[in-house]
C-alpha cells in the first residue's frame, strides 16, 4: 500500500510519474473508491468487489502499464501521459498481452491525443477532466 504523503515528500519525480503513484495512493485506500473511479472512466456498470488488484508499472515482455487494475474478470489499464509521447503501437501491445480478461483500456493525459484505429485506447480523458 502507498502512502500519499510519502509520494508528495519525493520531489525529484517526473511529473508523470508523481500523479501516477498518487492515483495509486488515493484508490489503494478504498474498494469502494475504486470501483467509483473505474464507473467514472469507463463508464462500465461494475459493482464493489473483492479481491481489486492495483499495480503501478507493470512490466510485461514489450512494454510497461503505469497502472493495472484487476477483479476476477476484468482488467483496466491506465496510461498517463504528461509531457511524453505514446509509443509505438503502445496501445495495441496492451490489447495483444492482456487475453485472459476483458481489457479496458483508458489514457489520462495532459492533452488530447489522436490515435489511429487499431491504436486507439477505449476512453481518453484529460487531467483536467480527473480533478475537476
Amino acid at each position: 500500500m502507498y502512502n500519499l504523503f510519502i509520494e508528495l515528500e519525493k520531489g525529484n519525480q517526473r511529473e508523470e510519474e508523481y500523479l501516477t503513484r498518487c492515483l495509486i495512493c488515493i484508490l489503494d485506500q478504498s474498494k469502494n473508491l475504486t470501483t467509483a473511479f473505474l464507473k467514472y472512466i469507463f463508464s462500465c456498470n461494475i459493482s464493489a468487489v473483492d479481491g481489486i488488484i492495483i499495480t503501478n508499472e507493470k512490466v510485461f515482455d514489450e512494454g510497461r502499464f503505469d497502472i493495472c487494475i484487476e477483479t476476477n474478470e476484468y482488467c483496466f489499464i491506465i496510461e498517463n501521459k504528461i509531457e511524453s509521447n505514446f509509443s509505438y503501437n503502445q496501445i495495441s501491445r496492451y490489447r495483444h498481452y492482456i487475453t485472459s480478461k476483458i481489457l479496458k483500456i483508458a489514457t489520462i493525459v495532459k492533452y488530447y491525443s489522436e490515435f489511429d484505429e487499431e491504436n486507439c485506447p477505449d476512453v481518453q480523458k484529460t487531467w483536467f477532466n480527473i480533478y475537476d
